[in-house]
């Protein structure tokens, strides 16, 4: 198991560099009007509980008996 945990200004970085993603946009402008909602998401990540945060990323890890990293650099990825 790998955790990547680069950290949130590696987070926002990813988020603001993302290719357009058609699949999920009708267009560019659309998906950029939503940069500011992703990046609050992507902070709440770092601080809300469940299976969809940090606390519950750690949670899954800690219990995982195999081979298991934590990843905190994206260019070790």
């Amino acid at each position: 198991m790998i955790l990547m945990n680069p950290g949130l200004d590696a987070c926002f970085e990813k988020r603001r560099r993302r290719p357009f993603e058609s699949h999920k946009f009708s267009s560019k402008n659309e998906q950029d009007r939503m940069l500011d909602p992703l990046l609050a998401w992507v902070s709440g990540y770092y601080e809300r509980d469940g299976p969809m945060s940090l606390r519950g990323h750690l949670d899954l890890y800690e219990r995982y008996g195999g081979p298991k990293r934590i990843v905190t650099s994206l260019d070790d990825a």
